[in-house]
């Protein structure tokens, strides 16, 4: 299964919603081997930080998502992207 986690929340300031990503991401890492994780992220720091959680297992890849976190344009860009990636599960963990 190809499962899409947003991971763009944690570089903000959102507390908890960072936390619960990067604690969520670091332990799919140790305990999932079997489904495939497509980590979204929006900026080198994101992702520098994915890595350091996951340790950059072989079935998760970060992709890199570019648009504004309340943008029109992340309303209409991600559905596509998620469609493009053909992820069989989308995992946001803030209410976009």
């Amino acid at each position: 299964m190809d499962i899409a986690i947003d991971c763009r929340w944690i570089t903000s300031d959102s507390g908890g919603i960072r936390y619960y990503t990067l604690n969520l991401i670091k332990h799919l890492a140790l305990a999932d081997r079997a489904n495939k994780y497509i980590l979204i992220y929006d900026t080198a720091a994101a992702r520098d930080e994915i890595t350091a959680y996951t340790g950059n297992p072989a079935n998760f890849r970060c992709v890199r998502f570019e648009y504004p976190l309340f943008s029109l344009k992340t309303q209409y860009k991600l559905p596509s992207l998620l469609n493009k990636l053909k992820v069989d599960i989308f995992h946001s963990t803030y209410f976009i």
